[in-house]
């Protein structure tokens, strides 16, 4: 009995103290609980009746208009959308911790609160659960608001519903998370200010040094790729709540990621988020305990005192003033624009001293509010004007060996190599758009020659080395290799293969079955699903860079056949000294009032891919070059007179104005001349030197006006008077134009 009378006296005991704090803290409720209630109910009664708005005036059907109003609300209080509602979560957690604990700062009313017969431990439990309860309040109260609204102005269905309670619940555990973090920021400090700016600090810490070592790493390290380049934050709650999201933005198309909710897209959010709202949880676990830890040990006279634990304050001082040091030894780099000139290299480390010294001065001169202060543990200023120094030296003089390194191949698992690639689209196995080549050839490329892509890796190395102060396209291709090692963590270098690279090493590499099967998108398995979406929507187009035919999408799996056989004597050698004579697209567009989809791959076809060219010729989607040319009615010739915007030093020329000449070409003998020293833009591919064509001329030819046909559903020929761009083989523009388009005078 005596037990349990207790458990109802300390349970009576902590709500009257709950609602005293309650009592004391109206304005924050009030102010919380307004800022939910602006950013749920109200704003999307201000998206809808919008929406509403621009449905009457540009007259959308009953079914767009749902699916529009579907689309703003989801994207509104849904998943997608985060980085208001986190900015507003952070604002909160920051302000109600602070103001939750401000009483730690004045002598007077902790001298109360430590009279009172509570203990620490239910005062500190009794404040958090305070906050954490206002919060939660506001913001459930806020979500049901405007899920209701919504409902009743219909905008709102099932799975929208269910979006909104997990965005709910991931912005709670985001708020924790923060909230714990700013706890330990009230509880360290002396002062509300110094609290505010310690959970600043606390809280972009990370991302901030994170960032400029990434900038040294830019600046400095002449192989380091920017993409997928492995590194992540640890410690940000922010970017746990956000990044998840971001990737999905980049992984599929925009059109399905702005458009209406499914459960597909549901689960695919849930799949990359859960990880990081463990991740979460478990920061605010940390940051909670730490501060439950200093709450006790914080002793009463430290009220009024910067840092309250003078063990933290020379750690937050080397912390402050080495990332200073590091930030302007950034900014002196950006300035110079990353030169590793001997002068350039004086004024950074210079300009880093300085900082350090001014940082580490201030901070004593804060942590006393005496200036006499400053100048005390000078040693510090020395111990992080060193490090810094040294952190800028490996950067500078790539101590670590990074543009050289090459790893053991024992301890490789794999590797992918490839050239970017901004232009083309990549998509996983339902035809869903995949993100991106970098992405692609992570999920699909992986060469087990592992000595063979070293071999390469290490030659594109040293030529963008060697090359880096000009422009390196200029002496072989930009490509990255990934690295894929046996503990699992992931090693990316940028590379530019030189022109000179033996021909014998690269087929090693692009000869074998493995790169095909990863960098050619029809070795993929596609679902039935998305194969039905192409068989009913989609088509099959040839170009010979003239004219384009096209068949129905259910022609894929017959193409894909063939097209796979003929690959099996693609290498290297082939790629980079025959010409495409055509090129395949396959793909299918499909939009209604509630989805848009679009998906486009392109395949080039060489003279020798026999399986593909009979599979052309038998659907009638083949075109002849040779009868094409004489389908040419007209080319336009462009010289651009490049020379004139180069000084013969090679430095930008103070010419003004465009000295392109155009010159314009109906006799079919001439159209003949150009034509054969001319290959089509359309059909150009990768691994061809850089002067494969001239970019000093541009051709536009225009071809015969044409009647489209149509066969028993099958090919048809497209293009009236259709308007297709080449360039002239490097060194083999015609006399005759070279002569039309001279500059007069």
């Amino acid at each position: 009995m005596t037990s349990k009378n207790s458990s109802l006296d300390k349970a009576g005991a902590s709500r009257v103290m709950q609602r005293e704090l309650c009592r004391r803290r109206i304005w924050v409720i009030a102010l919380t609980l307004i800022s939910f209630l602006l950013y749920y109910p109200a704003v999307t009664v201000m998206l809808i009746t919008r929406s509403q708005s621009y449905a009457e005036l540009y007259r959308y059907t009953p079914l767009r208009q749902r699916e529009e109003l579907l689309r703003v609300v989801s994207n509104w209080i849904g998943l997608r959308d985060c980085e208001a509602i986190a900015g507003l979560l952070v604002i909160l957690a920051v302000l109600i911790a602070i103001e939750g604990f401000s009483y730690l700062y004045n002598r007077r009313k902790l001298d109360f609160y430590e009279s009172q017969p509570v203990l620490r431990s239910e005062r500190f439990r009794a404040v958090y659960l305070n906050g954490v309860g206002i919060v939660a309040f506001a913001y459930a109260l806020s979500v049901l608001l405007a899920v209701g609204i919504a409902a009743v102005m219909g905008a709102m269905n099932g799975v929208m519903a269910l979006e909104a309670f997990y965005a709910f619940l991931r912005g709670m555990i985001l708020f924790l998370a923060v909230y714990s973090i700013a706890v330990l920021a009230a509880v360290l400090a002396g002062h509300a200010v110094v609290a505010g700016a310690l959970a600043a600090l606390f809280l972009g810490y990370e991302t901030l040094f994170y960032q400029i070592i990434r900038a040294f790493m830019s600046s400095f390290f002449r192989t380091f790729y920017g993409g997928t380049e492995e590194g992540r934050l640890y410690l940000s709650p922010v970017n746990y709540f956000i990044g998840p999201v971001l990737r999905l933005w980049m992984e599929t198309e925009y059109e399905e990621n702005a458009g209406v909710m499914s459960g597909r897209l549901l689960y695919r959010i849930f799949a990359l988020c859960w990880k990081s709202d463990l991740a979460n949880l478990a920061i605010c676990a940390g940051a909670l305990a730490l501060a439950y830890l200093c709450y006790r040990r914080r002793r009463a006279e430290s009220a009024g005192q910067a840092i309250v634990f003078k063990r933290f304050c020379w750690i937050l001082k080397v912390a402050l003033a080495l990332l200073s040091a590091l930030f302007i030894g950034m900014l002196i780099g950006m300035v110079y624009d990353s030169s590793t000139s001997t002068a350039a290299t004086v004024i950074t480390i210079l300009g880093m001293l300085f900082t350090t010294a001014f940082v580490c001065c201030a901070m004593e001169v804060l942590f006393d509010f005496n200036i006499r202060a400053a100048f005390r543990k000078a040693w510090q200023i020395a111990l992080v004007g060193t490090a810094a120094v040294l952190v800028f030296a490996v950067f500078r003089f790539d101590l670590t060996g990074y543009d050289s390194y090459a790893p053991d191949p024992g301890e490789v698992e794999s590797t992918a190599l490839y050239t970017y690639d901004y232009y083309t689209d990549y998509y996983d196995t339902d035809m869903v758009r995949n993100g991106g080549f970098e992405e692609y050839y992570e999920e699909n490329m992986f060469l087990n020659n592992i000595e063979a892509v070293e071999k390469i890796a290490l030659q594109g190395q040293e030529n963008r080395v060697a090359n880096w102060d000009s422009y390196n396209a200029a002496s072989g291709w930009e490509a990255v290799v990934l690295y894929r090692m046996k503990n699992g963590k992931k090693i990316y270098r940028s590379l530019t293969i030189p022109y000179t690279v033996a021909a014998q090493d690269m087929d090693a590499v692009i000869g074998t079955k493995e790169y095909r099967e990863g960098y050619y998108q029809v070795y993929q398995q596609y679902q039935e699903e998305a194969l039905e979406k192409l068989h009913r929507r989609g088509s099959i187009v040839y170009s010979d860079g003239y004219l384009t035919k096209e068949g129905p999408g259910t022609l894929y799996e017959a193409f894909a056949e063939a097209y796979r056989k003929d690959l099996e004597q693609y290498n290297y050698t082939l790629a980079s000294t025959q010409d495409a004579c055509g090129v395949v697209r396959v793909g299918y567009s499909y939009s209604d009032a509630m989805n848009y989809e679009y998906m486009q791959q392109q395949y080039e076809v060489y003279p020798g891919y026999t399986n593909t060219l009979a599979f052309l010729q038998e659907n009638g989607l083949y075109c002849d070059p040779a009868e094409s040319m004489t389908m040419v009615m007209k080319a336009e010739v462009t010289n651009y007179h490049n020379e004139l915007w180069e000084t013969e030093h090679g430095s930008a020329s103070t010419y003004m104005g465009d000295p392109s000449v155009v010159e314009e070409y109906t006799d079919p003998e001439k159209i003949r001349e150009i034509l054969e020293a001319a290959f089509p833009s359309e059909l150009c591919q990768t691994w061809k030197t850089a002067d494969f064509l001239s970019g000093d001329y541009g051709i536009s030819v225009t071809m015969q006006a044409q009647e489209s046909e149509q066969e028993n559903g099958q090919a048809y020929l497209d293009g009236m008077y259709a308007q297709n761009y080449m360039s002239f083989y490097e060194g083999q523009v015609p006399a005759f134009v070279e002569q039309d388009t001279e500059l007069e005078g």
